[in-house]
């Protein structure tokens, strides 16, 4: 090669490198940053035969939004993309927000956040636009053709305006971005509405009936460039955006329909099936992909929190009891076993002030800790806040959701303005063994820690999934609930009441959750199985009973209200019985027979199944026998209750699991 063209090779190179590094130090900053750096940066699942694997490595996201138009404002833009950065952030993206760019800093910040992170191969980039919209017809060759445009604040809204093209942006121009970027996947989304071929393919995928696990595959891990839009021409962008509610539904997991093949992700084609789906009816939602067979195979994925059934407590209740509850026995690659338990608490929050941009609100903390029941070696495995009612944007996280140094302790501090909403602060524990040879196991009723070995876990109390014949039958059960035959609906809350009575609460639990959402005989269906159980019900959570308070205040039909409220009174919890030392009962728990006026009480030893107890003073009922379990309320002065069973190997004083009862 001469020397002269290697010359202008290497002047060239370095001209561009310099020119890139100009552009990077003149680029505009963020009205808003994610900061500190999301954490962790990467997002990594166990694979199918759990190693680890690792979807990407960083996922950036770019969100633009205008407002201050000279006509048409839409005012609700900042808030919304305020909701939308705190809910990517949830899922650690790192995000960059934009508010009212004009024509000449429009494109320049789209080239600058495009250039920035184009080369990270693995990575997802999000670019999010809300913005009005504009379509324009040429005529090329004898042919009208549609182009769409994004409007920056100064641009008129109008196409036949003398400086609309010099300020409106067209759409294909992120076509052309998409181009230039060599991660893995990349969503554009935008909430406008234009006309014109945006897309050089159009999306008409649906995953509803794709396997669960075909986010490994080869296919799923291509790359893909694709692309949504709110509304089509003649489409008006309302000002408070229902496309990014719904869209926000998908991707924290508080709709349902969104995954349709629930497999706990959403991906940019489900989000397009379900938008269309729920959509209003002004705007017409619709999607595609580059049409280059190297980008448009993939899946560009949204991982889900974990699903829960909406859940609604009474108003007064602001936090709920940190609950403690087994989940299953697993195994490591190394044949080593651990048991894994839950600890979760609920926080019901109230509406703030709000001011101009409904930016301030109530600020709240939920801290929750290992069990102390639970060995040294015991941590927090993972740890989420999720919304389980009433939500309607994600919070203002101020710090966390975080994990302790040791592992022990998980925290939040987040902002909300929502109006009686409620919110979970859930983390997985593992109880690492300390043995080869035995497994870690607690006993849910005592709390006892015990070492066992593997081979004998028939004889410990193990905590084991529901087995696929009653969970079959359950599902059989639940549907006949529903039944438009009156006789099948009957027998269904019979069956179900004698199902339900050797339940430990984790059905019940599950069921109760299912009524703040099921249909009318649903409803009618779990509350009279609830009552007709013999020995009453229990429930592993403590926030079950508050969920049928709640709804027996809400619903107004006597049938339904009535039969709530016998399930209410059919509970089954457990109470403190002791003797003081002159044989009456201690001041803690004054519990008697009713035709007792004076000692010596039973003892506890000599209390028996069917026996009445009258209550001297309040009482606490608990959900388990222990001081460590949430409690359900207080049994009234002068309220009996029926010994269902007491607590055995016990002496006075000791624990009873009793249910509500007449006094005579």
């Amino acid at each position: 090669m001469p020397r002269s063209h290697a010359f202008c090779i290497a002047l060239a190179w370095w001209l561009l490198v310099g020119a890139t590094h100009a552009l990077a130090e003149t680029c505009r900053a963020p009205d808003k940053v994610t900061t500190p750096s999301p954490s962790p940066a990467e997002l990594s699942i166990p694979d199918k035969d759990g190693l680890k694997f690792t979807i990407y490595d960083h996922s950036y996201a770019l969100l633009i939004g205008e407002s201050k138009y000279k006509r048409n404002r839409l005012d609700n833009v900042p808030g919304e993309l305020d909701s939308l950065k705190a809910a990517l952030e949830s899922q650690f993206f790192d995000v960059s927000l934009y508010l009212d760019l004009d024509s000449g800093s429009f494109s320049e910040v789209v080239d600058c956040f495009i250039r920035k992170v184009a080369g990270d191969r693995k990575a997802r980039v999000f670019v999010y636009v809300s913005a009005h919209g504009a379509t324009r017809t040429i005529t090329f060759k004898n042919v009208p053709r549609k182009i769409g445009y994004i409007l920056p604040i100064d641009a008129p809204l109008k196409s036949d305006d003398p400086s609309f093209l010099a300020t409106a942006l067209p759409s294909s121009q992120f076509l052309e971005w998409a181009k230039w970027l060599e991660v893995k996947h990349a969503l554009f989304v935008f909430d406008a509405c234009f006309g014109g071929a945006i897309f050089e393919s159009k999306g008409e995928n649906d995953d509803s009936n794709v396997a669960p696990d075909y986010i490994y595959s080869d296919s799923a891990q291509s790359p893909v460039r694709a692309f949504l839009t709110a509304g089509s021409e003649n489409q008006e962008v309302p000002s408070q955006s229902q496309f990014l509610k719904l869209l926000m539904s998908a991707i924290l997991g508080q709709s349902d329909e969104a995954d349709s093949n629930h497999d706990g992700y959403v991906t940019a084609d489900e989000l397009n099936v379900f938008l269309g789906n729920n959509a209003s009816e002004s705007q017409t939602p619709s999607s595609g992909t580059l049409d280059d067979p190297d980008f448009k195979g993939g899946k560009f994925l949204f991982k889900l929190p974990t699903k829960a059934k909406p859940l609604t407590v009474p108003g007064k209740i602001e936090t709920a009891a940190a609950t403690f509850s087994k989940i299953f026995l697993s195994a490591n690659g190394n044949g080593k076993k651990a048991q894994l338990y839950q600890v979760e608490q609920l926080v019901s929050t109230k509406k703030g002030v709000c001011n101009e941009n409904c930016s301030n609100g109530n600020e709240y903390a939920i801290s929750i800790t290992v069990p102390k029941e639970l060995p040294a070696g015991a941590v927090f495995d993972d740890l989420e806040l999720t919304c389980l009612d009433g939500c309607k944007q994600y919070p203002d996280l101020i710090d966390g959701p975080g994990i302790s140094t040791d592992k022990r302790t998980g925290s939040v501090r987040f902002r909300t303005n929502e109006d009686s909403a409620l919110w979970r602060l859930r983390a997985t524990v593992a109880v690492k063994e300390e043995k080869a040879d035995e497994v870690i196991v607690v006993n849910a009723n005592t709390n006892q820690v015990t070492s066992v070995d593997p081979n004998q876990l028939s004889v410990a109390v193990t905590p084991v999934p529901i087995q696929a014949d009653i969970a079959d039958k359950v599902h059989k059960i639940v549907l006949d609930l529903q039944s438009d035959d009156t006789k099948t609906r009957h027998g269904a809350r019979i069956e179900l009441a004698k199902v339900l009575q050797d339940d430990d609460g984790t059905l019940i639990a599950q069921l109760i959750r299912g009524t703040t959402t099921g249909t009318y005989r649903y409803q009618v269906g779990i509350a009279e199985a609830l009552a007709d159980m013999k020995d009453g019900w229990k429930s592993t959570e403590s926030a079950s009973k508050d969920i049928l308070l709640a709804a027996k205040q809400r619903v107004k039909d006597p049938t339904l209200q009535a039969s709530i409220d016998k399930a209410i009174k059919n509970f089954r919890s457990s109470v403190f019985y002791e003797v003081g030392p002159d044989g009456w009962l201690t001041k803690a728990n004054q519990l008697r027979p009713p035709k007792m006026s004076a000692g010596p009480l039973p003892s506890f030893d000599s209390l028996q199944p069917g026996q009445i107890l009258k209550a001297d003073s309040e009482v606490y009922l608990r959900a388990g026998p222990g001081v460590t379990y949430g409690t359900f309320g207080v049994l009234k002065t002068g309220a009996c209750v029926r010994i269902v069973s007491k607590t055995s190997g016990a002496n006075t004083p000791g624990w009873l699991d009793v249910v509500s009862s007449k006094c005579g």
